[in-house]
């Protein structure tokens, strides 16, 4: 049977039960050190360079690039293939040293148009912007309202003074005649008391509601220069992760396509899309990670506001029902007005800042539940996963790592204590298998001009999970058969 024949003909139902829908956990959870600590260096030179470009009025320099990685067996190599703005993952004829990272984001390399810049304003951009604005808002109109509120306490006062000439111009008595003595007595009493009301109203704006307003005006000028000046809420960062991870989304989805139509063709697969959805999803990890931690952020920020827009509104509602006390003035309308302005407050700022606001009873996003161009794909699926003993090195002596089997003919071999990239990736299509009945199995690849023939020797815990393994195999390799003997 051909090549073409035996990729193309291979039953794909046989082996649905095994797939998982993303790559092993035990590879997504791993964290490097190294790299992370790489990138930090990487970031903190690249503050100090933007910060003495802008001083000389330069432009600012890449941020970052992205380079290609080598991961992959002898007989395998995997070219990088051009995108149009970012180099992408890429398998090598060598082994891979420690040295080398998988796409590490924070190596500058050379691409087809240069690495990503991101310009003054994306890495200005703060993520409670929102919330920013709506300070902002209410800080107008508290500077709109104390004016509104003295300019009322400066009219009370003349109207005060106003009443009290008026009463003292009724306030003399003629004895001559009681009737006008006593229209006389009820016009001064009548004018003091309008003179008392206004008083009572100025004092009241002056001494409660005025000092009151002031101190929520500072606080909400604080706040605001508190958020803009506060550098964790900064969005540069998951900006630039967040331009990975797209860079990854459209390299994952042109490899799919590129090994759907090799596959047809019966050609050999050169870029296995479970590696490439293996990368994508730890940068998209990456990326939530980041997003995270800035909606952690924004709960306290948010539960801030809200606190602070409650007591402004109260303290609103308060000034304006004294006002409203002046006799005709109150009624029962106005006060639901404002008693509805200020309970739907909130609730119609959220409903339309959905996007920009974080839902505080689940304010975190999990990675794995993101939908992304290709997730579901069968080719970045994979087949069957767990550790085997191989023998490795000069000795040949078993050694324990992590396998994983792929849809697209791929066993990659990771480290037990190091699987963010595979050492070894070998393309069963190309090879035989030979199982025994003794836990051992052995994976054989023929030479051609510029190659060797090779071997590769696993053992298994079982007989069970050897016979696991195999039958999975078998439907991959060009050709399988039975061997008896010792263990090797």
């Amino acid at each position: 049977m051909s090549q073409k024949e035996n990729i193309t003909a291979r039953p794909q139902s046989r082996f649905i039960e095994h797939f998982d829908i993303i790559p092993p956990a035990e590879l997504l959870d791993m964290i490097d050190d190294q790299e992370e600590k790489e990138e930090e260096e990487e970031k903190e030179r690249q503050r100090v360079y933007l910060s003495a470009d802008e001083k000389l009025g330069k432009k600012p320099t890449p941020l970052y690039g992205l380079s290609t990685s080598r991961l992959a067996d002898n007989h395998l190599f995997y070219s990088p293939t051009p995108s149009t703005t970012h180099s992408t993952p890429s398998l090598s004829a060598s082994k891979v040293s420690n040295k080398s990272k998988p796409m590490n984001a924070t190596t500058t390399t050379t691409t087809t148009t240069g690495p990503i810049k991101l310009d003054k304003k994306l890495r200005s951009l703060n993520k409670a912007d929102v919330i920013i604005k709506r300070y902002e808002s209410w800080y107008k109109f508290i500077i709109l309202f104390i004016s509104w509120l003295s300019e009322i306490e400066r009219l009370c006062s003349q109207s005060k003074r106003t009443y009290q000439l008026l009463s003292d111009t009724t306030s003399s008595k003629s004895s001559s005649n009681k009737s006008v003595n006593d229209i006389q007595a009820t016009l001064y009493s009548f004018t003091t008391d309008l003179a008392l009301q206004e008083k009572k109203l100025a004092q009241a704006i002056q001494n409660e509601h005025l000092p009151s307003l002031e101190q929520f005006k500072k606080q909400c000028n604080y706040n605001i220069k508190s958020l803009k000046n506060q550098f964790g809420l900064g969005l540069g960062e998951f900006l630039r992760r967040a331009e990975v991870t797209a860079s990854f989304m459209a390299q994952l989805a042109k490899t799919c396509k590129d090994a759907r139509g090799t596959i047809e063709n019966g050609a050999q697969v050169t870029n296995d899309p479970w590696l490439v959805n293996l990368f994508l999803l730890r940068r998209l990890k990456r990326e939530v990670d980041e997003e995270n931690r800035l909606r952690k952020l924004m709960v306290p920020i948010q539960k801030t506001i809200l606190t602070f827009e409650n007591q402004l509104l109260v303290s609103v509602q308060n000034a304006i029902k004294t006002c409203f006390n002046k006799p005709g003035v109150c009624t029962e309308q106005s006060i639901q007005i404002l008693n509805h302005t200020a309970n739907n407050s909130w609730d119609t700022f959220v409903s339309l800042n959905q996007k920009d606001l974080v839902d505080e009873a689940n304010p975190l996003k999990q990675y794995l539940n993101i939908n992304y161009p290709c997730k579901n794909d069968p080719l970045v699926m994979t087949v069957h996963k767990g550790q085997l003993e191989r023998k490795i090195g000069v000795l040949s002596k078993y050694s324990e790592r992590f396998f994983v089997l792929t849809q697209s003919g791929f066993l990659h071999q990771f480290k037990l204590n190091d699987k963010m990239a595979p050492e070894y990736s070998i393309y069963l299509p190309k090879c035989n298998l030979l199982q025994s009945k003794d836990a051992w199995f052995e994976i054989q690849r023929s030479g051609s001009v510029l190659q060797r023939d090779k071997s590769y020797v696993f053992r298994t815990s079982s007989s069970e999970e050897m016979a696991t393994w195999c039958k999975l195999l078998s439907g991959y390799t060009l050709h399988t058969a039975c061997v008896t003997g010792l263990a090797k």
